[in-house]
């Protein structure tokens, strides 16, 4: 079980990780185009991590019961 969560936080860090630093390559390009992908790939970007941390959670609520 300890090494499900520990493998979950880890794809979980390394997923945000990588989404970040795509985000930060398309913010330094500085089109307006780019801008514009980068914004709605932040907004995309912070639901998924909202949604996926919540559910984490939820799960390992329901584990420990």
């Amino acid at each position: 079980m300890q090494i499900h969560t520990k493998l979950l936080s880890f794809s979980l860090c390394l997923g945000f990780v990588v989404s970040l630093r795509t985000l930060l390559q398309k913010l330094a390009s500085g089109s307006a185009e780019n801008q514009r992908d980068a914004s709605i790939y932040v907004y995309l970007i912070s639901c998924l991590f909202l949604l996926l941390w919540f559910g984490f959670h939820f799960w390992f609520l329901q584990c420990m019961k």
